[in-house]
């Protein structure tokens, strides 16, 4: 077995990722995801209770999924940033 040195990776890598050189603590805001968002409304549809999610996006794909779960009897309700879903026993 060889080992390289971070010098070694670093010669042969076209951009090697930053390295912490301590401990790192941040809030970070993502953007939103279509899969992401997506997977979320199916599982606050599925949920018992008040489901709220920060930040979907909102695009054709992640519109016409809020529509469908409506058509099956979800309580989707939209305010800008969030969605909401009270779930099957709400």
């Amino acid at each position: 077995m060889t080992t390289t040195t971070r010098e070694q990776r670093e010669q042969h890598d076209p951009w090697p990722a930053p390295v912490a050189t301590g401990p790192v603590r941040a809030t970070v805001a993502v953007p939103g995801s279509k899969s992401g968002t997506n997977r979320a409304l199916v599982l606050a549809a599925l949920a018992d209770g008040v489901s709220r999610l920060r930040g979907p996006l909102r695009s054709r794909d992640t519109l016409l999924m809020a529509a469908a779960l409506r058509n099956l009897g979800a309580q989707v309700t939209d305010a800008p940033g969030t969605a909401t879903d009270p779930g099957p026993g709400g």
